[in-house]
Parts: C-alpha cells; structure tokens; sequence
C-alpha cells in the first residue's frame, strides 16, 4: 500500500494508520473523491477557524478542519469485501 499523504491530514490518517492497523493484508486501497456537501462545509468551518482565531491575535499554529473517505477491499476466509471508511 503505498504511502504518499501526510501524517496531519485525513486522508495521511486513514492510509498510513487506521487502514494499515485495521486491514493489514487490503488488495486494494482507494482514496475517494468528498461530495460537494462535504467540501463546502469543510471550507466554510475553515473560514469561520481561520477569522476566529485573526480575531484573537493569534499568529502561526494550525487549526483546520479536514476530511477522508477511503474504500477498502480485502479478503477473509476467501470472501471478498470492500469497506467505506471516513474520518
């Protein structure tokens, strides 16, 4: 499974932790694509993070929302399954 997302982000939790620990032995692993619902909710909470925290004079740091979705598949006891996974 290839591993090419950073570690702070949703997407780098899902492929490099959550994924590897909970289906070791994945045939597959695909990132898929949040739903324009998703996005916008994500970029709106976003904006009111980044404006509270202009507001207290904070400089530097990172705060932000953020979003995965991963389906896995595998295979148990010759059984195929494939898993949606978010976080």
């Amino acid at each position: 499974m290839p591993i090419d997302h950073e570690h702070d982000s949703a997407a780098g939790l899902l492929l490099n932790i959550a994924v590897p620990n909970l289906h070791p032995d994945a045939k597959k692993v695909t990132l898929l694509p949040l739903g324009k619902n998703a996005q916008d909710a994500i970029a709106a909470q976003n904006e009111k993070l980044a404006a509270s925290r202009n507001g207290y004079g904070l400089k530097g740091g990172r705060q932000f929302t953020d979003a995965a979705k991963v389906r896995v598949e595998y295979e148990v006891k010759g059984i195929q399954w494939r898993r949606r996974s978010s976080r």
